[in-house]
Parts: structure tokens; sequence; C-alpha cells
């Protein structure tokens, strides 16, 4: 019999905003968030130092003449942080903060500062270019920060009732190391919500190419998906989690999203290191971020 989940703690979320409709969207889903883990909310902005430590030009002009003071490019935004902290709900605790210099670094500082439990962050692109584009700011929060990081808040929907929110919660492992965090995290958090937990293992993790795996017979591919499934519930049992298992003899990118789609998930958990976030499953981060139907959370 599984131990029973860890009890899944959000204290506090840190949502960097840049005011842009991807921002609000963040925002939404950080409260949904907020008001079940009962969390504060720590709004920020980081104003970029370029415009303000350009040098003169060849022409004699320098750029920061060009802009207002930093003073009151802070006291600006610190308003419309106010003026955004007010759209959340009446229950949620919300604070605000204002940063200058890199945004990736001044996001990572403030994460460590406030114990930041979880950092909600848009990625870039819509429409058809979505899946070749996300945000170099996220990339670097992605790859430098330490804490879980909630991406693919280009889905538009947010639910208007946050404790139905999430009934389906799926994760991707490896059966390496860090899928057991993420594994964990992701039992937590479907515990949480009363949801049903999917764990997804993609038979391409064993490093074949589409053409490959063409050469090989159907009775072969069925025996490396039992293979897998076999070892996907021993880890399983390892880390005392219980889960509805998929396991399917395909690439990463296009099974999990398949999955995904199949079974109506409302959150993609993946696991992740700083050092070793191209490496292995982690080469997929990237894509399974922007071609998810769904949230993803990188433990």
């Amino acid at each position: 019999m599984a131990a029973e989940p860890e009890t899944l703690q959000i204290s506090t979320i840190l949502v960097p905003v840049d005011f842009s409709q991807r921002s609000t969207t963040a925002i939404g889903h950080a409260d949904a968030l907020a008001q079940h883990f009962g969390s504060r909310v720590v709004l920020m902005n980081a104003i970029q130092p370029s415009p303000y430590n350009h040098s003169m030009l060849e022409s004699g002009y320098s750029t920061a003449g060009a802009w207002p003071p930093l003073e009151q490019v802070q006291e600006r935004v610190a308003a419309q942080l106010s003026e955004m902290a007010q759209g959340l709900s009446a229950q949620t605790t919300v604070e605000t903060l204002v940063r200058h210099g890199d945004p990736a670094s001044c996001i990572e500082q403030a994460a460590k500062e406030n114990h930041a439990d979880l950092v909600v962050i848009p990625t870039h692109g819509y429409g058809p270019f979505r899946r070749f584009l996300i945000g170099s700011v996220t990339a670097k929060v992605l790859h430098d920060n330490p804490c879980p990081v909630f991406t693919g808040a280009h889905v538009p929907t947010v639910s208007d009732s946050p404790s139905g929110r999430y009934r389906r919660v799926a994760c991707a492992i490896d059966l390496l190391g860090p899928s057991a965090k993420a594994l964990k995290w992701a039992s937590g958090f479907a515990t949480s919500w009363g949801a049903d937990l999917h764990v997804i293992h993609a038979g391409g993790m064993l490093g074949l190419s589409p053409d490959e795996k063409g050469l090989f017979s159907p009775a072969f591919r069925e025996h490396v998906t039992e293979m897998k499934e076999k070892e996907t519930r021993e880890f399983l049992a390892q880390n005392g989690c219980e889960a509805r298992i998929h396991v399917g003899f395909d690439m990463v990118e296009s099974y999990v999203s398949k999955t995904l789609r199949e079974i109506g998930a409302e959150a993609l958990v993946i696991g992740r290191t700083p050092k070793a976030l191209w490496e292995r499953m982690h080469a997929h981060a990237f894509p399974l971020i922007r071609d998810s139907s769904c949230p993803v959370i990188s433990v």
C-alpha cells in the first residue's frame, strides 16, 4: 500500500508581471492557487536598467535623457501594481514589489528573499507561433530559480471556481532523480485538490529516433512498453505514490502532448534541475511548456 502523500504547502507565490494580458492571466492562476492553499501573493515588476545605464552615444545624445527619472518610473510602476492587486480576490493577501535591474536576476532574488514556494510566470507566444517562442526571462528563471515554476500561463482560461480547477493532474517522468521530486510534488498537489494523478512515461526516452522506432516490430514495441510500465509502477511504489499510468513507445513531446489532451489534464508537473535542464528529459522541458494544453509546473 502506498504511503500517505505529503501535505503540499504553498505559503508564498511570486508573480512577476510586465502589465501585459499574459500577466493578467498569470495573476488569475496565482489567485486561484492562493485561495486554495491560503497563500500570500507577491506581485513584482523589474524595471530594466538599460535606459539609465547607457553612456553618451557618439552623437552626444544620452538615451537616459529621453526617459523620466528612475524614481518617477518606480512610483508609476508601484501604482500600476497596486491597481492590479485590487483585482485579486478579497480573500487573497497581496503585496507588491518594485525592483530595478535584470528581470531574471530580480525574480530569483525576490523569490529567495520572500521564501517563495512557487513562481508563476507567463510564457511568450500565441497562435501558430506559440510553439516556437519562449521568453528569455522565463528561460532564465526556469534554469536558475530553485523553487517550482508555474509556466504556460498562455493558457487563456481561468476557472471561476478555483475549488474545481484541478481535477486531473499529470506528471511526466523519465525515472531519473528529478522525477522523484516532481512525482512527490505532483502527488501532493493532486491530493490537495482531490484530483486524479496521471503519470506519463514515453518510450521515446530510450533515445530512439522516429525512424529507428519504425524498424521495430509490433511485438518488440509491446515488449518495451510492458517493461517500461513495470519500471514505472516500481518507481511509483518506491516513492510511495499511486497514479494512473500512461506509457507509450513514442517521442516525449508528441506522446505527452497527446496524452494530456486525451485525459483532459489541467496541470502538468515535470522535474528539472538547474544544471541539467537540457539533459535527457530536461531537453524536452521547453517544448513541453510551449506545446502543453495546460499550465506546466517545473519542479
